[in-house]
């Protein structure tokens, strides 16, 4: 493969896999930490919502959006994301070098995800579509008893088959970005959470255990203006690997990577197809 498509290929799968179901379970075996799972109820408040997230560098410059919406379907419940990148040359400045990305129409990013999930709240199937690179990108995938397995599709290329064997029926709702926590957090809690990330090396997905710590309560402003909210490190590996901030509902306003790359902030909560529910329409800021 040649190194440029090799880039192109990474990259792609990358965000893609930044955005499919992470996280399997809360559990904390042998780490003496109380195991924490606030899925049924994180889901049953985020029903029939979805979310609007700027997306902005380490120096606070806006690198795209980031939408997360949760209905019920025909068979059970949908969890759509979406997620633009309108130059990806903010985010990695030297790719602009390469000569398939000079042109700014090839540096966007636009990925569209659906997540089937049965009545249990279970991954059944999902479906991606979108365009990186100037290529299409088009994948599906289906939950078997050896995990995910699935097709996916760049550009004028073959489709190509994929096993993720460490997604299975059992998996949640969730992304490396954390943009839920389970309600009622307060300082002091600490819980674990089994997240799947990309293994750049294997071209791969692998498990890690990451930890999260509530730490104290700061005021942040918001679109909405000054809130108290409350700051939560997650760890891996002894590092801490990124800082959120949320409400007692679980909402995370703020998530801010600490290799300084990536930041998200909440600037819209609608029901999905009608009105805004955040922020209120008198919000001072």
């Amino acid at each position: 493969m040649r190194v440029g498509t090799l880039i192109r290929v990474m990259i792609v799968l990358g965000w893609f896999a930044l955005f499919i179901p992470h996280v399997v379970d809360h559990v904390a075996p042998g780490l003496g930490l109380d195991a924490r799972s606030g899925t049924a109820a994180t889901m049953a408040m985020n029903l029939g919502r979805e979310y609007q997230y700027d997306l902005l560098s380490g120096m606070l410059t806006r690198l795209g959006t980031c939408r997360l919406g949760f209905q019920r379907s025909e068979k059970g419940f949908e969890l759509e994301t979406e997620l633009r990148l309108d130059d990806l040359g903010k985010l990695a400045p030297g790719i602009s070098l390469l000569p398939q990305l000079r042109q700014a129409s090839a540096r966007d990013v636009r990925l569209l995800l659906s997540q089937q999930l049965d009545v249990k709240q279970r991954l059944v199937s999902l479906t991606a579509n979108g365009r990186a690179f100037g290529l299409d990108l088009l994948a599906e995938g289906r939950i078997g008893a050896d995990g995910l397995r699935g097709t996916y599709t760049l550009g004028e290329g073959a489709a190509t088959t994929y096993h993720l064997p460490d997604i299975g029926a059992d998996v949640s709702q969730g992304s490396d970005l954390a943009l839920n926590l389970p309600p009622g957090l307060k300082p002091g809690d600490r819980f674990t959470t089994r997240l799947l990330s990309p293994d750049y090396t294997q071209m791969r997905l692998s498990a890690t255990t990451a930890i999260f710590n509530a730490l104290t309560y700061e005021d942040l402003p918001t679109t909405a203006g000054q809130l108290s909210l409350l700051k939560v490190e997650m760890r891996v590996d002894t590092r801490v690997m990124s800082l959120l901030w949320c409400d007692a509902d679980g909402t995370v306003y703020r998530s801010r990577q600490q290799d300084g790359a990536i930041e998200l902030q909440l600037t819209q909560i609608r029901e999905i197809g009608g009105r805004i529910l955040w922020p209120p329409m008198d919000a001072n800021p």
